[in-house]
């Protein structure tokens, strides 16, 4: 069960950081009970074998670079045909996702229509380079504005110590260090803040995506 008046106190705190535009870390977003499940349905997709490599650039120009990435990906798809369906844990995150996206856009205004989503894992030594989220012009809404207008992270590590590496590097105003701790959800502009995953020494493992203007990108 979602917990509504939890989430409107998150939802508001997302909403006012974004609007002045900040990033926000948000701790126990889905509670402990529901972030150990979601954390052991992504691993058990690892032992599926529905990760693979991941790529940098837009989907038709996308290529392996493993000097900026070493990490591998599942992209989830509910029509099953981009990539996998989500198990139940992952449908309820998204759910969650989609409460957010709706309060944004009543709040902030910012007429977002989607919401991508993949699951996330660097094993030791891997690492992302800094970059943005946008690949302009390449991805934009049919009028025209960049598709992709909020980033998300959701960290399913619990047991994290400093010694692990892999925290989120966030080149905002100041410079920001974030720990991929179990249920914490990092949100920012896409656009506007240029970020990386420092080398992890543990396997680290995430839900990441972007809520779109675009409906397909």
């Amino acid at each position: 069960m979602l917990d509504q008046a939890r989430d409107l106190v998150l939802d508001e705190r997302a909403a006012a950081g974004l609007a002045s535009g900040e990033p926000v870390v948000l701790d126990a977003w889905l509670g402990p009970v529901r972030a150990l499940a979601l954390q052991l349905e992504v691993t058990a997709l690892i032992g599926g074998r529905h990760f693979q490599p991941a790529g940098i650039g837009a989907a038709r120009a996308r290529v392996m670079a493993p000097e900026v990435r070493r990490d591998s990906v599942c992209w989830f798809d509910p029509e099953g045909a981009a990539g996998v369906q989500p198990g139940a844990e992952v449908a309820l995150f998204l759910v969650r996702l989609d409460v957010l996206l709706r309060y944004l856009n009543r709040t902030c205004f910012l007429a977002l229509r989607r919401v991508e989503c993949h699951a996330a894992c660097y094993e030791p030594g891997a690492f992302y380079g800094a970059h943005k989220d946008t690949f302009a012009p390449d991805i934009l809404s049919t009028n025209g504005e960049a598709g992709r207008v909020i980033s998300y992270c959701y960290y399913l590590n619990d047991g994290w110590i400093a010694a692990s590496g892999g925290c989120l590097r966030l080149h905002a105003a100041t410079e920001i260090d974030v720990a991929p701790l179990l249920d914490r959800l990092v949100v920012f502009r896409s656009a506007d803040v240029d970020h990386e995953v420092l080398p992890t020494t543990v396997r680290r493992l995430s839900l990441t995506g972007w809520m779109s203007r675009a409906r397909h990108e």
